[in-house]
Order: C-alpha cells, then sequence, then structure tokens
C-alpha cells in the first residue's frame, strides 16, 4: 500500500491523542521535566554521569571503571546546576568540570569550573614519572 498523492484527514480523535502528553520516559519520573536541557552546566552533569556510570562510554574505564562516583545529591540534574551555581557561578564558555583531586569523587566540595587548557594539566601522575604532582602544583599555582 502506498500513501503517495493521498489527503489524509485527521478525526478529532486523532487530533486530541496527539495533543495529550506523551508518556514519560525510561529514566524520566512521572513525565516531569527539568527544563535544565539548554544550559552548559546540564551537559556536564551529563558528560559527567555518563563517565562514571555508563559501562559503554569511551571515558568509564577512567572515571566509573576506578571507583570514581557521583554523590547521591548529584544524581538530581536539579541539584547539581544549583550546587555548581551557587559556588561557582553559571559555567563559563570554555570551561568544564574539574574534580580538585583526582581520585575523588565528583562532590560539592571536591568540584569546580576551571578552563579546559587549565584541566589537562590536573591529571594523575605519568606512572613512569616521580614528579608528576610537583609539576600539577607549580602549573596550578601560576
Amino acid at each position: 500500500m502506498t500513501t503517495k498523492g493521498k489527503k489524509w484527514k485527521w478525526t478529532e480523535e486523532a487530533k486530541q491523542r496527539v495533543r495529550r502528553p506523551r508518556p514519560a520516559s525510561k529514566g524520566n519520573k512521572n513525565g516531569q521535566t527539568h527544563g535544565l536541557s539548554q544550559i552548559p552546566e546540564y551537559n556536564s552533569w551529563k558528560k559527567m554521569m555518563y563517565r562514571c556510570y555508563k559501562e559503554d562510554h569511551s571515558d568509564y574505564v577512567n572515571y566509573g571503571g576506578r571507583g570514581i562516583e557521583v554523590c547521591e545529591d548529584w544524581h538530581d540534574p536539579v541539584n547539581f546546576c544549583r550546587d555548581m551555581i551557587e559556588r561557582w557561578g553559571e559555567r563559563p564558555a570554555g570551561f568544564s568540570i574539574e574534580r580538585v583531586d583526582v581520585n575523588g569523587h565528583y562532590e560539592p566540595e571536591n568540584c569546580c569550573w576551571v578552563p579546559l587548557g587549565m584541566q589537562s594539566k590536573n591529571r594523575r601522575p605519568w606512572k613512569h614519572s616521580e614528579k608528576g604532582l610537583d609539576n600539577i602544583r607549580k602549573a596550578r599555582t601560576g
């Protein structure tokens, strides 16, 4: 059967069905939305959650695979965005979330916004470098 050339007429019942709220997605609570998907802080939250809990994510091995977790309160994006904006302000362009202690969890006391260039200096020491941490400290202090 082909629909080419046919003009469809919607019945009133079909129009009403389309206008009804759609069922909630699997992770959504009762169809409620948080309204945060368009702000940069939400994007940081989503990436943080993927790194820590999505086993097929490319960075999982360096985060969730090492036992890095997100504090329970931050499993809700509303709480994460509120905490980060209250502590550090809105995320500026070219910045991302950083864990001050690279072996610590994602939690309010251990996270801040930093420029991408500076963040790349806060990393676990190279396996064969004895002064890895000293280099990181020097880079952070200027």
